[in-house]
């Protein structure tokens, strides 16, 4: 006998993310499970770009080779640390529209390895720009090695996200998509452990060390995706070719499942949305912002720069911000450490959040959490002082903890689930774009508001933070729908009918399904054919 295991886009009738038992659902799809395991490395990498690359500037090795005096200090100058901090999100942006574009034409498993290539080229930029004897010079290459890996980086993750939207059934997804955010932060970590065992080297070997430990990451990934099975709904899609989403779905489930049912399921449902009034035609980025698919992108869009809000950049580069300060360079490595292994436990408690809360509420609580603590860091910023220091540096770890078990694992299922499965790699793309361009935006700015030779704010730009949460809260509570326990084929009902964010849980999952399954019965059988296999 076998069974029907619900594929990525299916109705499951073992009730609704809200009482999910991830234990008994992660037994089910021992594959899936394994396989979404074997890409974290895809995703840490992205984290351990984002400090071991964006915080080298913490070493005083690398600012030997790379700063000027300051007051009798080496420091990198505001516009060279702005610049530098720009080029990996315009990276990230450029890498996420590539990947959008080459993930529909080549596959997912290819651009990931692609990907990962072009970070093994961008590490080669910068570790080679040591041996560049002209300043100038030197920082150009250290430049374009940085914007080269945010390519990597933003082919990697966008890729990553649209494959386990693909193959993960959703009552998995607030599990899966909490993984996320955790690996993030544990690339983060490793990349501030290697930086901190560099910091007391004060030759150039201090930084390439750390430079070059990003070479290993991108050799793994390339041997993974080399090893995963292409996604069934790109091979349905895209290639047509049902006979290798049959293998691929099989490699996906378990011996007793039905995989042909599964196969023809997604055909139809996709040949349906084909034939949807706005999805005719071949998928493209202007597709994304027409009709109801506007509103689903913006959702994906927010979803993608919400981190910027409750200060992701400014955490990120808080061993550079404590030394402001007054910290020494060490200790604030340390501290970078154990924030970010306490980010890392939060996002694992996000794994159980996620599964067991409603999205929505535990956004907003957790963003208002967040302002209020960083409106205590702009109180205490009129002031100096060793207690300033401590207190900013204590508020910082608490203010990753709560985005960590909230608001960050969340905007990672928003911007995953919002998305229709005919669109999601071109919204995944353009997602990513805006993260990039967030990113990029408050790089550049942020350093213009705390660097001492600029507006030096100092712990007083917590002020900014506290607004920007609460700004963060209200779009969330007003906009963002409770996506939450609900299958894809609902969450595109309830997009079609335009309900208001605020409404969508007054409407059972049971209306949709039924709905849907008038609309399949209504099929004409001459296409139902086109799209069914017979491989029984």
């Amino acid at each position: 006998m076998t069974d029907h295991a619900p594929t990525a886009v299916q109705f499951d009738p073992r009730g609704s993310r809200r009482s999910a038992d991830i234990r008994l659902h992660t037994k089910s799809y021992p594959k899936i499970v394994g396989i979404v395991i074997a890409l974290t490395p895809a995703i840490l990498l992205f984290g351990y770009d984002a400090v071991a690359v964006s915080s080298i500037v913490a070493l005083p090795s690398f600012r030997n080779q790379y700063g000027a005096l300051h007051n009798g200090k080496m420091i990198v100058p505001a516009t060279w640390l702005g610049i530098w901090a720009a080029a990996s999100p315009i990276g990230i942006m450029i890498g996420a529209m590539i990947a959008g574009l080459v993930q529909e034409k080549v596959g997912r498993r290819i651009c990931l390895m692609l990907g990962s290539f072009m970070g093994i080229l961008g590490i080669a930029a910068c570790f080679g720009s040591s041996y560049v004897d002209v300043l100038t010079s030197r920082r150009v290459v250290f430049l374009m090695g940085k914007l080269v890996e945010g390519v990597c980086s933003g082919m990697v993750i966008c890729t990553t996200q649209t494959y386990v939207a693909e193959i993960v059934p959703h009552v998995l997804h607030g599990a899966a998509f909490a993984i996320f955010p955790a690996m993030m932060l544990l690339g983060q970590l490793l990349g501030a452990i290697a930086l901190w065992r560099q910091s007391k080297i004060q030759t150039p070997d201090g930084y390439l060390t750390v430079i070059a430990s990003q070479w290993v990451i991108n050799i793994i990934v390339i041997i993974v995706a080399a090893l995963l099975p292409e996604s069934p709904i790109w091979l349905i899609r895209s290639k047509g070719d049902m006979s290798a989403a049959l293998k691929s779905e099989r490699r996906l489930q378990r011996q007793s499942v039905n995989c042909v049912d599964n196969i023809n399921h997604l055909a139809l449902l996709l040949e349906q949305e084909r034939l949807n009034k706005d999805a005719q035609g071949a998928v493209t980025y202007g597709e994304c912002l027409t009709g109801t698919n506007r509103r689903r992108t913006l959702i994906v869009i927010f979803g993608n720069v919400l981190p910027q809000f409750f200060g992701l950049v400014l955490l990120s580069n808080a061993s550079y911000f404590m030394q402001l300060l007054g910290m020494n360079s060490h200790r604030s490595l340390e501290i970078l450490n154990i924030g970010i292994a306490i980010g890392l436990v939060a996002n694992l408690l996000g794994v159980w959040t996620m599964q067991r809360f409603t999205t929505k509420p535990i956004t907003v609580y957790t963003l208002g959490a967040c302002g209020i603590m960083f409106l205590a860091i702009g109180i205490a910023g009129f002031w100096n002082g060793d207690v300033v220091m401590w207190w900013t540096a204590i508020s910082f770890i608490f203010i990753i903890f709560t985005a960590g078990v909230g608001a960050w694992p969340a905007s990672v299922l928003i911007s995953s689930q919002a998305s229709s499965l005919r669109l999601r790699g071109k919204t995944q793309g353009l997602g990513w774009i805006a993260h990039g361009l967030s990113q990029g935006a408050f790089s550049i700015a942020l350093p213009y508001v705390y660097n001492p030779d600029a507006g030096n704010s100092k712990g007083k730009i917590g002020f900014l933070f506290a607004g920007l949460c609460v700004i963060a809260a209200v779009i969330t509570w007003l906009w963002v729908p409770e996506m939450a326990g609900l299958s894809p084929q609902a969450i595109d009902d309830k997009f079609e009918m335009g309900i208001g964010a605020r409404k969508w849980e007054q409407f059972g999952e049971g209306d949709w399904t039924e709905r849907r399954k008038r609309e399949s019965d209504a099929f004409r059988s001459e296409e139902r054919e086109n799209v069914e296999i017979r491989l029984k």
